[in-house]
Parts: C-alpha cells; structure tokens; sequence
C-alpha cells in the first residue's frame, strides 16, 4: 500500500513538472518601461517531434542567412590554424637546410631555433584565435540587437540548439546520440525552454 501511495506522488510531481514546462513563457521586452509582453503563445519547441516553432525556424534561417559571410571568416581561420602551425615547424628546418646549408636537427636543438619553432606556433595560434572572437562577437551582436527582441532568445544559441538536434536525429550510435543530448539540452536550458 506504501508504496502504490509513493508511485502515485512520483506521477503527480512527472505531472507537475510536465504542465509547468508547456505553460507560456512571458518575459519583460521593455525594461525601462516596465511592459510585460507575451512573446510567445506556446512554448517554441515542440517536444513530440524535437523541431522548432515555424516563426523561430524563420528567424533562425533569416539570422543565418546573415551571418554567412562571419561565418566564412571562422571556417578560413579554422583552416589556416593547422596550416600556420605547420609552416612554423617546417619553415625554420628549410631555412637552416638550405640557406644556412648545415644541419639543420643540430642546429634545431642546439641553437635558438627551437624558441623560433615555439613562438611561431603561439603566434599562429594566437593570429587565427583574434578573427574567430570578432566574429563570436559580430554574430552576438546582431543577435542582440536585431532578433533577440522580436524572439526573446540568443540566435547564435538556438542555431547550436538546431544544429545539434538535427545531428542527433543522424547519429548512428548511441554515445553520439547521448552526447548531442547533453549539448540539446544544454542548450534548451541555455535558451530558457527548461
């Protein structure tokens, strides 16, 4: 009897927290006039399916859309960090080998080649970090300053949020499907819709 009495709390707290997570959201757009606007009418994720809102999907592919070129910027310093890294290895071998015409393992190691090779994979390292936190920080901004007011929600974290419910619909194993749940919820909790 005990314990019909504690499965049947457990499914009125499940309940609970079911209704409590599909009421609609209200949040205050205008601060400094202290207006409460509903901005949305139902909760902007449709848990059955794991799809957006129609009007969040159109946001989101319209903020995407513009911030194509920024996210061309990040995909070039993604490529050039590895590159980068590589001619600082190998640019000072060839210049000690061919120019210098010794040795150029000797001269590696026993001259101040080494602190050439080190301070040139941090510089490259460093160089290709710069444009990808002005590009976080462009797509931030017209994120605040255009969409967030009309959706209530960070664009840049919606877009991980589509992206990684789309991956995990295609994942074929379970720990990458596990790991894409972790990141969508994360970012749900992110968003607000928790």
């Amino acid at each position: 009897m005990f314990e019909i009495v504690i499965k049947i709390n457990a499914c009125q707290n499940l309940l609970k927290k079911l209704y409590d997570s599909y009421r609609p959201k209200v949040d205050n757009l205008n601060s400094r006039s202290g207006t409460v606007i509903q901005k949305m009418q139902h909760t902007p994720l449709d848990e059955s399916s794991n799809k957006l809102d129609k009007r969040l999907e159109g946001l989101l592919d319209q903020f995407e859309h513009e911030v194509e070129p920024y996210d061309r910027w990040s995909s070039i310093s993604m490529i050039a960090t590895p590159v980068g890294i590589v001619f600082s290895i190998f640019f000072p071998l060839l210049f000690i080998k061919y120019i210098l015409q010794s040795n150029s393992f000797d001269s590696l190691v026993s001259g101040s080649s080494m602190y050439w090779v080190v301070a040139g994979i941090l510089i490259s390292t460093m160089v290709t970090k710069i444009p990808l936190f002005y590009v976080d920080h462009k797509k931030h901004q017209i994120s605040r300053n255009k969409y967030r007011p009309i959706a209530g929600v960070c664009m840049c974290d919606l877009s991980q949020l589509r992206s990684h419910m789309i991956r995990m619909e295609k994942s074929k194993t379970m720990g990458e499907r596990l790991r894409h749940a972790k990141l969508v919820n994360y970012y749900k909790h992110q968003i607000g819709l928790e």
